[in-house]
C-alpha cells in the first residue's frame, strides 16, 4: 500500500487501499474454515476431559419432637357444637297383668237378681214384709245366692241354701255374713261362704260376694239336717 501526494501540492489526499487479491482472500477463507472445523472436533474431547463434580450430600431434615400433651386429643372447641348421641329408648317392658281370680272365688257380683225375683213371684213378695228385719235379710240374701251361683257356675243348678249349715251366721245393719253355708244342686250339697248387703227398705240386694267350697260328703248330711230333696217331695 502507498500514499500518492502528486495531485495538488496544497491539498493532500489519501488514496483508498486496494482490495486484497483473490488469492489472498482464498487463503483467508480456507484458514477460517479450518479453524472452525478444528474447534468443532475438539468440543467433544473438551467435554469428556472436564471433571464431573461429585453429587452434593442430602440436606439434613430437622425433626422437632412432639410432647405427650400434644399427642393427647384436643378438647372440642367451644364454638363448635358437640353432637350428642341420640338417647336410647329402653325396651318396653311387658305390662303386668293381674292374675286370674281363683276358679272358686271370691266372686263379686256386678248384677243383682233378688228384686227381679220378687217382681215375678207375687206370693214371695207378699210374704216377705211379714217377716222380721233380720229374717228378711236372710231371705233376700238366700234368693240372691242361688241366682249368683247359677250365673257364675252354669254347671250347678242350685235350688236351696242353708246359711247356718256348718256354723253360725251373722246379720247386722242389713249385712249378712255366712262363712260356712251350704247349697244343694242336683241332689248334692256343696260348701259356700258368702257376704250380702241389702237396701235399707229391704227391697233389693246391693252387694254380694261368695266363694265356692268342696262337696259335702253324704255321711255328714244328717248331722247338719241336709237332705237330698224337700220334705213334701
Amino acid at each position: 500500500m502507498s500514499l500518492d501526494f502528486t495531485a495538488d501540492p496544497e491539498r493532500k489526499t489519501v488514496a483508498a487501499p486496494e482490495p486484497p487479491s483473490l488469492r489472498e482472500r482464498g487463503w483467508g477463507v480456507i484458514a477460517s474454515a479450518g479453524l472452525h472445523a478444528l474447534l468443532l472436533a475438539l468440543l467433544p474431547l473438551m467435554a469428556l476431559s472436564r471433571p464431573i463434580p461429585p453429587p452434593l450430600p442430602p440436606k439434613p431434615v430437622e425433626v422437632e419432637p412432639i410432647s405427650a400433651a400434644e399427642l393427647a386429643p384436643s378438647p372440642a372447641s367451644p364454638e363448635a357444637p358437640v353432637l350428642a348421641a341420640p338417647p336410647t329408648t329402653p325396651a318396653a317392658e311387658p305390662a303386668e297383668t293381674a292374675p286370674p281370680p281363683p276358679a272358686n272365688g271370691p266372686i263379686e257380683a256386678t248384677q243383682f237378681f233378688a228384686s227381679q225375683i220378687l217382681t215375678e213371684d207375687k206370693r214371695l213378695a207378699q210374704a216377705l214384709p211379714t217377716l222380721g228385719n233380720d229374717e228378711r235379710v236372710i231371705q233376700l240374701c238366700s234368693i240372691e245366692a242361688l241366682e249368683q251361683i247359677k250365673a257364675a257356675k252354669p254347671d250347678f243348678a242350685p235350688d236351696t241354701l242353708v246359711a247356718y249349715a256348718f256354723g253360725n251366721m251373722n246379720v247386722a245393719a242389713g249385712l249378712l255374713t255366712a262363712p260356712v253355708a251350704a247349697f244343694r244342686s242336683r241332689r248334692k250339697w256343696w260348701n259356700v261362704s258368702l257376704r250380702c248387703a241389702v237396701a235399707t227398705d229391704y227391697s233389693a240386694v246391693t252387694a254380694f260376694e261368695f266363694t265356692l267350697g268342696d262337696e259335702v260328703p253324704e255321711a255328714e248330711w244328717d248331722a247338719h239336717f241336709l237332705t237330698a230333696e224337700d220334705a213334701e217331695e
